[in-house]
């Protein structure tokens, strides 16, 4: 890790000196500030049918490197958005100090003469448009202090135990014969790592895990449509390490079971007509959808500016109310763990090297402020320590940062037990003269009956409650749990703990319709 570590800084620091003296076009601005991010990752995937594997390939360490040159000044810069697409390129060979340089000098020279381009283009944009005078005021991003942080990847990161996963992997695909309907399926392990180091010529050095993601799931087909499209279904969960994936084996493949038997109940049953405008209660993961009506599509939280055009829209909704009054939504920094788990998100420095501080979003209902990372906005003068690195295998910027929360926290004034709320939701459903109320647990519906609470599933209906109903929630569970949720755009991946459950009223169920499924003619061809 020093080795590595020594020999990438020296050779970027080096030819990063040399581009911000001597690199010039005539006529244009030399280099305000350079920026070099290099990548090494890893990749494990395992696919398996019935038992037997049918992929296993472990990839090699790779190593990218990006270059971004900045034209301008803190104010008016060749940036043309917030968080520029970062995609790097390979490096061909060793990663030793001349063919380190040799990438950077040949990538600075590219962004160098992109940058011009996107200068004048920039400048030629803003002539066209007339914006407010604050919004004018506010500089395209932050000065970062010289900093150097260097994090090291936990050991147990490092021991993939590749066998190990590769034997849970047959093992998980084996559930198929449980299942005789099931016509087609996979289990899939996804590992990937990756390490990130950056330079910059304001003197920030960073070094630290980016995102490390191992999925397992298992996939199987539905059914054909009378279209003759198909469809299917996925169960999955993620896990920080092999470690933990191997530790929580037995678990998952009992949960995929109960999942398949669910999945595949609720598509054979027979679909019940209802018209229902109600109480309903959201069993599981009410914080996750709480912070994603709240947040209004990923927006609302994160601090930002359009560069060439007005947008004020955000800056008008602060210190107004957004939800219920019961709820205060806040980043919390110091929270590592939960139910002794280490929490995905949790970090002590983002990718300037900053501390991440803790922000109150919403205060009562009432939206307070913002997480910021690089780019001021109105109402948001100062960096909170926010700008984290992208999730390392995203399509659109695997080496970019954006703004983005660590651990956010959702708590309420008033909250109850599940069981207590399960029973307000039957005195409320009766009230409105139904003799059944609903529940959604995961991405099930159940029907409860109001006289003895027996529940029936009744399968997948589409629908999600909306800003409206969260200004005024019935109640929230006192149970409380912590859910992993992946940053808008590409963003690193964070963690809401919060209400584990939520009781709305006035919620319209859409009517159910029923599926247009093909059935074969011929049966299955072959045994389980």
């Amino acid at each position: 890790f020093r080795r590595v570590l020594f020999r990438s800084f020296q050779a970027l620091a080096d030819e990063m000196q040399r581009s911000m003296d001597s690199l010039r076009v005539e006529g244009q601005p030399a280099p305000f500030i350079i920026d070099y991010r290099l990548q090494r990752s890893q990749e494990v995937n395992i696919n398996a049918t019935l038992g037997q594997l049918y992929t296993f390939d472990l990839q090699p360490v790779s190593q990218t490197l990006e270059a971004q040159v900045i034209l301008g000044d803190y104010h008016l810069s060749s940036l043309r958005a917030p968080n520029p697409d970062m995609h790097g390129s390979g490096i061909p060979g060793a990663l030793d100090y001349d063919n380190l340089r040799r990438q950077a000098w040949l990538d600075t020279d590219t962004r160098y003469k992109q940058a011009i381009t996107a200068f004048e283009g920039k400048k030629e944009d803003l002539r066209k448009v007339t914006r407010p005078k604050d919004e004018e005021d506010l500089d395209d991003f932050f000065p970062a202090q010289p900093v150097t942080s260097i994090q090291k990847r936990s050991p147990e990161t490092l021991d993939l135990r590749a066998d190990e996963l590769a034997r849970y992997v047959s093992r998980l695909s084996l559930i198929a014969y449980e299942f005789p309907s099931l016509t087609e399926s996979t289990a899939r392990l996804s590992l990937k790592q990756a390490d990130i180091y950056r330079l910059t010529s304001e003197g920030v050095r960073v070094a630290q895990p980016q995102d490390d993601i191992l999925t397992v799931s298992f996939n199987f087909h539905l059914y054909r449509s009378t279209s003759g499209s198909n469809h299917y279904s996925t169960y999955e969960q993620h896990y920080a390490t092999p470690a933990e994936a191997l530790a929580d084996s037995t678990h998952f493949i009992q949960s995929a079971r109960e999942y398949i038997a669910r999945r595949l109940s609720a598509l054979n049953d027979s679909v019940a007509e209802d018209y229902y405008v109600g109480p309903l209660l959201i069993e599981d993961k009410a914080g996750r959808l709480i912070y994603n009506i709240a947040n209004y599509g990923g927006y609302r939280f994160y601090a930002s500016h359009r560069f060439t055009e007005s947008s004020r829209d955000t800056y008008l909704r602060l210190n107004h109310k957004i939800v219920d009054e019961k709820i205060t939504i806040r980043q919390d920094p110091t929270l590592s763990q939960w139910e002794g788990k280490p929490l995905t998100g949790y970090y002590t420095a983002d990718a300037n090297g900053q501390k991440p501080q803790a922000v109150t979003l919403v205060e009562r209902g009432i939206f307070r402020s913002q997480i910021c990372g690089a780019t001021p906005a109105l109402g948001t003068p100062a960096p909170t320590g926010n700008m984290r690195f992208n999730n390392p295998f995203v399509w659109n910027s695997p080496m970019g940062a954006t703004t983005v929360p660590g651990v956010v926290r959702i708590e309420s004034s008033k909250t109850m037990s599940l069981g207590k709320m399960r029973r307000q939701l039957l005195r409320d459903a009766q009230r409105e003269g139904y003799d059944h109320a609903y529940l959604k647990r995961g991405e099930f519906l159940f029907r409860i009956s109001t006289k003895d609470g027996s529940e029936s599933l009744i399968g997948i209906r589409d629908f999600s409650p909306t800003a409206q109903h969260l200004r005024h929630i019935s109640a929230l569970s006192s149970e409380q749990e912590a859910v992993e949720m992946n940053g808008s755009f590409g963003g690193a991946r964070f963690t809401v703990v919060g209400p584990r459950a939520m009781l709305l009223n006035d919620i319209e169920l859409p009517v159910a319709t029923p599926g247009q499924q093909a059935k074969p003619v011929l049966t299955f061809p072959l045994k389980r």
